[in-house]
């Protein structure tokens, strides 16, 4: 989180290219260290008939930081003129603000008592099966490998598109469509809380048998989205559609539901590690696949976003083949072990 602060406040205050770089670099990296941990500690502090729930919630706040970045935009660049400099510097501002808002808050949360028995056990130089737990382990036990490299496909598959969708979808408003900046924003903003009202939905049958039907109604959508401008050409209607179809499928078939199997397909101790690869696999993709995309669409726009549309099948077959027939629940597991390793002292006392 300080690392997230210090970086914002120097995209915000800095101007020269050295110090933009090394803002969004502390940036990256402190993101990439909290988003495992955040998602993790909501997990494990929820009530399992409400953890679905309360991590669905976390993609509403999503879309609300997606929503605001938008209009900051549309405010800007209409009221003012294409004050981009104001623009981004309003955004990290904000996003300093905030940060040390959390970070207070963040303080009065504590670990899990899964970690501290395992953590107190390595201070105290106890070596134990739980104790030496690493990124290995999820190769190790197939029970944990299958969701793993299944979750890191789907992942890969499923963010490509949208990273794509989100970083360069003013670029082909502007360049292709030839749409005023406001105009792909106004747009974006409109339909975003699609996103949102679905996403209520989610939260209220995430938790039960109908997760994996909702999954399918919104793989078909998030697919279609992608397909509107090789199919149908670029204009200002398959803009729309485009980014309107992309938000009805990510309310249930893209980082919600993501965020729900992470936390449940991986006990207390191997979460956090299993999460954090997850991300790093997928946005280092992104990143890459980022590097040439200007020139892929600059090559040929339609071919660019067919290959889109083919990451995101190859993501949702993935995603299918593992957890169509079956719902992983680790949680239960850490109960089970914490109930036995309670009844263990309990006898070590009685004896």
């Amino acid at each position: 989180m300080c690392f997230i602060i210090l970086g914002a406040l120097m995209v915000t205050f800095g101007k020269a290219f050295p110090i933009l770089l090394i803002g969004q670099i502390l940036i990256g990296c402190g993101v990439g260290a909290d988003l495992p941990v955040s998602l993790a500690t909501i997990s494990e502090t929820a009530p399992d008939g409400s953890r679905g729930k309360m991590l669905g919630f976390s993609d509403i706040l999503w879309v609300v930081g997606i929503l605001a970045a938008y209009g900051t935009g549309v405010a800007v660049s209409k009221g003012i003129g294409d004050a981009v400099l104001l623009s981004g510097q309003i955004m990290y501002g904000v996003l300093a603000i905030v940060c040390a808002v959390v970070l207070a808050l963040r303080l009065t949360i504590p670990e899990s008592e899964i970690w501290l028995k395992a953590h107190a056990d390595r201070k105290a130089g106890i070596v134990t099966e739980a104790s030496k737990v690493g990124i290995g382990d999820l190769f190790k036990n197939k029970e944990y490998a299958l969701p793993f490299i299944a979750l890191i496909i789907f992942y890969i598959g499923t963010n490509v598109p949208a990273n794509t969708l989100g970083q360069f979808s003013t670029w082909v408003a502007m360049n292709v469509i030839h749409l005023e900046v406001w105009v792909s924003s106004l747009i974006c903003m409109l339909v975003y809380p699609a996103r949102a009202l679905l996403d209520v939905v989610f939260m209220k049958y995430v938790d039960t048998d109908k997760r994996m039907p909702l999954f399918y109604m919104g793989a078909g959508p998030y697919l279609a989205g992608f397909l509107m401008f090789p199919i149908f050409g670029f204009n200002m209607v398959t803009f729309i559609l485009t980014q309107l179809l992309y938000c009805m499928g990510a309310a249930f078939a893209f980082e919600s539901i993501l965020k729900v199997w992470m936390q449940e397909c991986f006990p207390t101790l191997l979460r956090t590690t299993a999460n954090g690869a997850i991300v790093f696999s997928s946005r280092l993709c992104c990143a890459a696949f980022g590097l040439f995309t200007a020139s892929i669409i600059s090559f040929n726009v339609k071919f660019a976003f067919i290959l889109l549309a083919l990451f995101c099948v190859i993501g949702f077959a993935s995603a299918i083949l593992v957890f169509r027939k079956r719902r992983y629940n680790t949680f239960e597991e850490d109960d089970a072990a914490a109930a036995a390793e309670a009844a263990e002292v309990v006898e070590t006392k009685e004896a």
